[in-house]
């Protein structure tokens, strides 16, 4: 015993106590990206490498070459990154073979694993990873085009940990364009996940999506194209940090018209904590908290009218079991109205605990819902 004590103090006298309570880095690699030794890339990965305090406390390592030309399951698997990045794939003409996508696939199939998007991640001139627009949680349908950003000022529609420490609007200087559906918006029928920041147009956007194993987020600029300091910002963020935490909704079931869908809550650190599921027409204005914090849903009629007891909303008052879901799953019962075919909805939820600022323990993102 003696002896162990001996050689732990001396490797604090001679590396410090920081060295034994170090994080285990979150490790992210990028497969087959545009350019990342190019001079517009390659600063903005090594600010990200040898700077990630000036961005938070988790540590980050940053793999830009080993899977940069080419990658297999096997290898992929043995690497275990916490992170895959496709940072402009589809701009630097990199298709991925039927053998990285198999690659990518089983990845993402393992709890817990993320992957990050930027730019013009599915598709280009002669280039189709559109087989990925599912992964992000995007129609895998859409048609696809690139063009001019329009205006580089991101505002920010809702709290979300991708975005922690940006100022709203926070502003990209990276690569002044993005990739969009075909009549170049974003809208709420081309994604089932939360939109988290978009500029004026709705062609620059952060989408984040929670996966049935893995979650995405996609940017549909190119930060780490010569990008500032809210670019790095954003992509440390994007890759580090922790959804297992983080309250999450997400949709099971197709929103027709006539139909009944699954609202899937799930709050992590709010376990036995009483919850209330509410919709709206709009996330802005949100509900603004004393603490600062915002409630993504407008408090208009129909919040009112669903954020108690109603024939619609089934299920929306109850208790985080546990494991932090909520059992039963909330459901949604969609009127056999035409008029509801493309019209959007929110849906977000709060869960409540005393010792809490404002009482309220978690908040989740906004998730639209579109009928068909």
């Amino acid at each position: 015993m003696m002896t162990r004590f001996v050689g732990v103090m001396a490797w604090v006298l001679v590396f410090g106590i920081a060295d034994l309570t170090a994080q285990t880095p979150v490790r992210a690699v990028l497969l087959r990206p545009w350019s990342p030794t190019a001079s517009q890339t390659s600063g903005f990965w090594g600010a990200l490498n040898g700077g990630w305090s000036s961005f938070g406390s988790t540590p980050l390592v940053v793999d830009t070459a080993t899977f940069a030309t080419s990658f297999t399951p096997a290898a992929l698997l043995a690497n275990d990154p916490d992170v895959i990045v496709l940072a402009d794939p589809a701009g630097g003409t990199n298709q991925y073979t039927a053998v990285e996508r198999l690659a990518i696939e089983q990845f993402l199939a393992i709890p817990g694993k993320r992957v990050v998007g930027t730019y013009v991640t599915f598709s280009f001139t002669g280039i189709d990873n559109l087989w990925l627009l599912p992964w992000f949680g995007f129609d895998p349908n859409l048609t696809l085009t690139n063009t001019g950003i329009g205006t580089p000022s991101m505002n920010i529609l809702a709290p979300h940990p991708v975005l922690n420490g940006l100022p709203d609007p926070f502003t990209t200087s990276g690569y002044q364009y993005v990739q969009v559906p075909s009549d170049l918006s974003w809208d709420p029928a081309d994604y089932s996940g939360s939109l988290v920041a978009r500029n004026a147009n709705n062609g620059g956007i952060v989408h984040y999506f929670p996966g049935p194993s893995h979650d995405a987020v996609y940017i549909s600029f190119m930060p780490e194209y010569a990008g500032g300091l809210d670019d790095q910002q954003l992509m440390y963020n994007a890759m580090t940090w922790s959804a297992a935490s983080q309250p999450a909704i997400s949709l099971s079931g197709t929103p027709t018209i006539g139909s009944t869908v699954t609202l899937n809550l799930a709050a992590p650190t709010s376990a036995l904590d009483l919850y209330l599921l509410a919709l709206s027409e709009a996330t802005t204005p949100g509900i603004t908290l004393g603490s600062g914090r915002v409630v993504p849903l407008s408090p208009g009629p129909f919040f009112l009218f669903t954020a108690g007891p109603n024939p619609v909303l089934l299920s929306n008052i109850g208790v985080i079991n546990g494991s932090g879901v909520a059992a039963p799953a909330p459901t949604l019962i969609i009127p056999n109205q035409p008029g509801l075919v493309g019209f959007t909805i929110y849906a977000a939820f709060v869960t409540f605990n005393a010792g809490a600022p404002d009482g309220i323990s978690a908040i989740s993102p906004p998730l639209a819902i579109t009928g068909m």
